[in-house]
């Protein structure tokens, strides 16, 4: 009754919707024989109109009209908000004698191609995730293939066989605290992986697996153990860089953990979106930790020092041979002379010839972003 009472459009869109969520929909309808002799005894003035001779033989049924009706109303009604190419066929009944009117078949409606945007989990509004993908579902007579592209970095996971149900969609179903507290018992005996959020936690053949496809080949089992003292090593080499005064603020990171990216502010700001180096560095990389970004900027002002001793050695070398050179004389430095220079084990040599000038050498202006 309840989809007798709907308007059509909702209920086309209902049965669009419908055909839209599995690769094979079966739907039970109507058989055409049944509705035509339905129309037959019940409308026959329109069945009159529609044929030109009344007949209760149900050997003459289903007439013209009715024929494949049960795919008529369903190409005719279903509508989606999405674009979904299908194909139907009608399953008839194999029981009783091949006379037998059925009153009901089974519709089977099978996806060929559908692409549509899904959101991150079940009711993810709750969750407050605003992650999209984009599903791909093809089919054909020998197979099927599923699979799903996030939008954020075009990742592509594939769709497997999974025969159970997510364990967020469990404990939203309100369940007995017995069950509750079974499905607790198989959690925490789990491995340790990243991401355990019940999402990526399936309820498959009486245990709980994790599924989720980024990080389900690594686990933690080794190093949570040593999380207190890690922290602790991070807050403590924090405030002795801060006593150095080398802390210039907090970078960002994904999920805003204390200790990850303190000290290390700077104009760049990522995204890192690598759980693996989540720290927007000074030198324009995600690094791992603030400390391996500390490091990484040491070794650049290291190395600026280092230049800026050398330029200064370039600049008393030159000073030298200009020294040495009185206009006449022999002496000079074939220091970057058209782009070369000469060198040993002891560094640059100075050669002697005649030259009309010695170029002028001014240190450079260098600056590094840190």
């Amino acid at each position: 009754m309840m989809i007798l009472e709907m308007p059509k459009k909702e209920f086309g869109t209902m049965l669009g919707q419908l055909f839209a969520t599995g690769l094979t929909t079966l739907v039970q309808m109507p058989s055409s024989q049944a509705l035509s002799l339905a129309f037959s005894t019940f409308f026959p003035s329109l069945v009159q109109f529609l044929q030109s001779q009344k007949s209760f033989l149900r050997e003459d049924h289903p007439l013209p009209f009715f024929k494949e009706v049960e795919l008529r109303l369903a190409a005719e009604s279903a509508r989606a908000d999405v674009t979904n190419n299908v194909t139907a066929s009608v399953i008839k009944p194999s029981y009783g004698p091949p006379d037998l009117v059925h009153s009901w078949q089974v519709l089977k409606v099978d996806i060929r191609n559908l692409t549509t945007t899904v959101n991150h989990h079940f009711d993810y509004e709750l969750d407050g995730h605003s992650r999209k993908y984009s599903q791909i579902c093809l089919s054909n007579k020998t197979g099927w293939q599923v699979y799903l592209i996030r939008k954020s970095d075009g990742f592509k996971i594939p769709f497997n066989a999974l025969h159970g149900i997510s364990l967020i969609a469990l404990l939203r179903m309100d369940l007995l605290p017995e069950m509750k507290d079974m499905l607790y018992d198989m959690f925490v005996r789990l491995p340790l992986y990243e991401d355990m959020a019940p999402w990526n936690v399936l309820f498959q053949g009486g245990k709980l697996t994790y599924i989720d496809y980024d990080t389900k080949d690594v686990t933690f089992n080794k190093m949570v153990p040593a999380a207190y003292q890690v922290m602790s090593m991070l807050m403590n080499y924090q405030r002795t860089v801060s006593d150095f005064g080398h802390c210039n603020g907090n970078a960002r990171n994904p999920y805003g953990f204390p200790y990850i990216s303190t000290c290390v502010e700077s104009s760049f700001d990522g995204p890192c979106k690598n759980p693996a180096k989540p720290v927007p560095c000074g030198d324009y990389t995600c690094r791992s930790t603030y400390v391996e970004c500390l490091r990484a900027l040491n070794e650049l002002e290291f190395k600026r020092n280092e230049l800026f001793k050398r330029l200064e050695q370039w600049q008393k070398i030159g000073t030298t041979a200009a020294t040495q050179h009185n206009g006449d004389t022999d002496s000079e430095i074939a220091f970057l002379e058209n782009g070369e220079w000469v060198y040993n084990e002891n560094g640059i040599v100075i050669q002697q010839r005649k030259i009309e000038k010695l170029p002028e050498f001014n240190q450079p202006e260098v600056s590094w972003r840190l």
